[in-house]
């Protein structure tokens, strides 16, 4: 048979007082988000505590991650029972650990005890599941994986060489099988009832001249985490794959299997069907984007059979594995934000490079997140907030940094502490002559200025005679610092690569948008009141996972709390800023708070930088 390829809340008047802090601070839109997850922030710092210490002489125990995030634990739906019998090599010696329901492994009864020698030790750790005495060379594959105890028995995780220090003994475990799932539904000219003694193969996919298939076993890299596909020299079988219980939504059946890591060759064939009523049929990959199968990641096949042949959407080809096949996965995503899409909470790299963050919007309306890690070995500068090129300026279009917007991952300013990084805005009373005509004073307006770029630019013009470093040491150090973000000590690893803007003050419509798109506060001005109106504060629920998750992932990240400074002016007294508060019984704030304020240009706030690129 022939197949084909088709591949709000409201705003109000009022006061915003930080603490510690003279002045100010007179608010004309104040907007509140009750939000159903947490910001964890605190009024104080946004420093990320230190893991627990473990004093010279203790025990080593592991911190373990499963693709990306801490896991408590890490088997074929990413989840431990506890008990969990894991393999360890530090230092060259083989131990068993425990899995823990804590996400900790600790060292099994019995076995001898490696410790830390002090606060500088360092090891050098692998670790897999399955348990063996010593690390595995080849894992391999179960070719009748329609038995549920086969198809969890061809799992394996590594997690591959690294150091791990005294204060800080993490790894990162990664399921080297691919995962391949495969929905099918009938079609024009095919009954469903035809279709209830379905099964699904993969078929022997011979890989060359001698016919060997590479499916079934792969040899294992532990100091990259790769695997070399092994050929087994059988090829007269088949590997069945494991029906699910409940099929995917609109499916009629749905399967699974884990295969080794390889690539397919094109016109060879896939996947083989068959039933009692039409007897064998095939799919057959016909696109070179269809050929990877990459450890770690799951390939979803959306079949549908029709009489004279079978439609086959393939999608999600780069995901990481997740929970077992939920919803998230049966859906089919909208173009733009699919995993090779660049979107809101997407990770911006040093070298001006991105990678999936895991957010997706679905054709049916509904939003999921999926657990991806950042790219191992790559330095997190930026989360990208905006990719919409209609909230982008036509300056930086301009200039060919068309793709996306992404806000710092840090505080600007060179001390370690990000309490102690607060600054002036301006010179309060007067304009920057460029800018008497960017006075924001509705709503509306805020929302629609997207010129943090240009409004950057006219300060260093006016005040800096075009130097930045003019700045330094003036009242205009919020422009100073975010210019500066990259190129100070303690944030070089942060520098803006090539091909980009570089870091500069954002303007209070990509905070807008930062609000917006990665804490889910969906700012909108109650139907039918004028832009200027003042308004009584509305409670809106929280329904999206914010940008506390990302910053877990990414170390040496801090969090967003209490007031950052946007570039964009009220009036000659006063410039906008945004403030993010956290609920506590203690104090005046009883929920989680994000505000739009003014505040005089003279007093200090924090300052975060963005980037176009």
């Amino acid at each position: 048979m022939k197949n084909k390829i088709t591949d709000k809340p409201t705003i109000r008047t009022d006061h915003y007082r930080r603490r510690n802090r003279q002045g100010y601070l007179s608010v004309l839109l104040f907007v509140l988000c009750q939000l159903s997850a947490a910001i964890w922030l605190t009024a104080c710092t946004d420093d990320v505590a230190p893991a627990d210490e473990q004093t010279a002489g203790s025990p080593v125990e592991l911190t373990v991650r499963v693709a990306g995030h801490v896991q408590s634990r890490a088997t074929t739906d990413n989840t431990w029972d506890g008990g969990e019998e894991v393999g360890v090599r530090l230092d060259g010696k083989c131990y068993k650990y425990i899995a823990g329901a804590n996400g900790k492994l600790t060292i099994a009864l019995g076995e001898e005890i490696p410790r830390w020698s002090g606060p500088n030790d360092k090891k050098t750790v692998v670790a897999w599941y399955p348990y063996s005495d010593k690390l595995p060379e080849t894992f391999t594959m179960e070719k009748k994986q329609r038995e549920d105890e086969n198809y969890y028995k061809s799992d394996f995780l590594l997690a591959k060489e690294a150091r791990i220090s005294f204060g800080n003994p993490e790894i990162t475990f990664r399921h080297l099988p691919a995962k391949v799932v495969v929905n099918v539904k009938a079609g024009d000219g095919v009954a469903e009832a035809d279709m209830s003694n379905l099964r699904v193969s993969i078929h022997n996919h011979f890989s060359d001249e001698l016919h060997l298939t590479k499916f079934t076993s792969g040899k294992i890299n532990p100091t990259d985490g790769t695997v070399e596909p092994l050929p087994d020299g059988v090829h007269e079988d088949s590997l069945y794959m494991n029906a699910l219980p409940r099929p995917a939504s609109g499916f009629i059946k749905s399967f699974r299997a884990l295969l080794v890591p390889q690539t397919l060759t094109k016109g060879v064939p896939f996947f083989k069907f068959y039933t009692i009523q039409q007897g064998w049929f095939y799919y057959t990959p016909q696109s070179d984007g269809e050929l990877s199968l990459e450890p770690g990641k799951k390939y979803v096949y959306n079949i549908t059979v029709m009489k004279d042949g079978l439609s086959v959407v393939r999608y999600e080809d780069v995901d990481e594995w997740n929970t077992e096949e939920k919803d998230i996965y049966r859906k089919e995503t909208q173009t733009g934000y699919r995993a090779q899409d660049l979107k809101p909470f997407d990770y911006y790299y040093s070298d001006g490079t991105w990678s999936d963050g895991g957010y997706r919007r679905y054709t049916d309306g509904t939003e999921g997140w999926l657990d991806i890690a950042p790219t191992e070995g790559k330095k997190v500068i930026g989360i990208v907030f905006q990719a919409d090129k209609n909230r982008m300026s036509q300056a930086e279009k301009s200039k060919g940094w068309e793709r996306g917007y992404a806000v710092s991952v840090t505080v600007c300013g060179d001390h370690p502490l990000a309490l102690w990084n607060q600054w002036e805005w301006g010179v309060g009373g007067s304009n920057i002559a460029d800018m008497e005509n960017d006075a924001l004073t509705t709503f509306i307006a805020c929302k629609n200025f997207i010129f943090g770029y240009e409004a950057t630019r006219k300060v260093i013009n006016e005040v800096g005679k075009g130097e930045v470093e003019a700045l330094k040491d003036t009242k205009y150090e919020a422009f100073y610092q975010a210019c500066q973000y990259g190129k100070t000590d303690y944030t070089k690893p942060y520098a803006a690569p090539e091909n980009s803007s570089g870091w500069y003050l954002p303007s209070v419509g990509q905070w807008w948008d930062i609000v917006e798109n990665l804490f889910g506060c969906k700012l909108e001005a109650p139907a039918g009141a004028p832009d200027e109106s003042a308004y009584k504060g509305q409670d809106k629920p929280y329904v999206k996972k914010n940008i506390k998750t990302q910053l877990n992932w990414i170390p040496g990240a801090q969090n967003f709390t209490a007031a950052y400074w946007t570039s964009s002016i009220y009036d000659k007294d006063y410039a906008w800023h945004v403030g993010f508060e956290e609920k506590n019984a203690e104090f005046v704030t009883k929920k989680d708070t994000i505000s739009l304020s003014r505040g005089n240009k003279e007093i200090t706030c924090r300052v975060r930088a963005v980037i176009a690129f």
